[in-house]
C-alpha cells in the first residue's frame, strides 16, 4: 500500500508540474540508475514481489534450496546483470555489490543505514600513502620539495576526488596551494615541480582525516544533491532511510516526494 501511495503522489506531482506525457513516467519510477563510463550503480525499493493480482511474485531457490519469494531489488539486479551478459559483456569479478544497505561506487561508500557517504577504506589508505610519498621527496633550499610532475598531478586528482565529491568536509579549501604548485611552470630538469611550504602545510590536514573513516561524514542527501524544496523536475535519486521495515522506507520516500 505504501508503494501505491508513493506512485499516486508522484503522478499527481507530475500533473502539477505540467510534465510532458513522455516524461511523466520518470516521476514514478521505482529504480534509479547512474552510469559513469563502465561503472553502473542503482537504487531500488526492497519490497517483496507480487503480480498484478496480488499473488506471490517470481519465486527463486533460497539458500536451503526451498522456494522463496523474490524481492524487487534482487529482480532489478538480476535484470541488469542479464542485460550486460546479453550484449556479450561480463561484470568485473570482485567488483559487484549485491543489493544491500551499503555500496562502494566510484571510490565512495554509500551507506543507507546511516544515510551518509564517505571515501572507501582502500581510497583513504592509498591517498594517504601518496601524500607520505610526496612529502618524502627531494628537499631543496628554503624547505621546498622538487617532485615529479606526474606524481604531483596524480595526488592533486586524488585530493580533488575526495573534495569535489564532498566526502571530505572542507577538503576543497585545503587544495589551493597544492593546485597552484601543480600549474606553476618551473625550470627544473624533466619538468619537475616545486612544492613550497604553503602547499606542504595543506597535506598534514589531509593526513589527519584520510587514514580512518572520518568522524564527520556528509549526509547522502546533501552530498548527492537530492530532491529539494521547490524542485520542478523529476527526481534523480531517492535515498531510503534505514531498512527497519519496508513501510518505514516507503513512508520516507513518500515524504521526499512531498518536499
Amino acid at each position: 500500500m505504501a508503494v501505491l501511495c508513493w506512485l499516486q503522489q508522484r503522478r499527481e506531482a507530475a500533473v502539477t508540474a505540467k510534465a510532458v506525457e513522455e516524461d511523466a513516467y520518470r516521476w514514478a519510477v521505482l529504480v534509479f540508475t547512474v552510469m559513469y563510463v563502465d561503472d553502473i550503480g542503482a537504487a531500488s525499493i526492497n519490497d517483496l514481489s507480487f503480480d498484478h493480482r496480488g499473488a506471490l511474485g517470481m519465486l527463486a531457490s533460497g539458500q536451503e534450496g526451498a522456494p522463496g519469494q523474490q524481492r524487487r531489488a534482487s529482480l532489478h539486479f538480476a535484470t541488469a546483470v542479464g542485460v550486460i551478459k546479453h550484449f556479450g559483456h561480463a561484470d568485473s569479478e570482485g567488483k559487484s555489490w549485491l543489493p544491500g544497505e551499503s555500496m562502494d561506487f566510484l571510490g565512495a561508500t554509500l551507506d543507507l543505514e546511516e544515510a551518509v557517504i564517505y571515501l572507501t577504506k582502500l581510497k583513504r589508505t592509498s591517498y594517504a600513502l601518496a601524500i607520505v610519498a610526496l612529502l618524502g621527496g627531494e628537499t631543496a633550499s628554503k624547505g621546498e620539495l622538487h617532485v615529479d610532475a606526474d606524481e604531483l598531478n596524480s595526488l592533486c586528482h586524488k585530493l580533488l576526488h575526495a573534495a569535489c565529491t564532498v566526502t571530505v568536509v572542507l577538503g576543497r579549501v585545503h587544495t589551493f596551494y597544492i593546485l597552484r604548485a601543480r600549474h606553476a611552470n618551473t625550470r627544473l630538469a624533466g619538468g619537475r615541480k616545486v612544492v613550497g611550504q604553503r602547499a606542504q602545510s595543506e597535506l598534514p590536514w589531509w593526513l589527519a582525516r584520510l587514514p580512518s573513516r572520518p568522524a564527520r561524514v556528509v549526509p547522502a542527501r546533501l552530498a548527492l544533491g537530492l530532491s529539494s524544496s521547490g524542485r520542478t523536475g523529476p527526481p534523480r535519486l531517492t535515498t531510503p532511510t534505514r531498512r527497519k521495515s519496508f513501510s518505514r522506507q516507503a513512508r520516507a520516500a513518500t515524504a521526499a516526494g512531498q518536499s
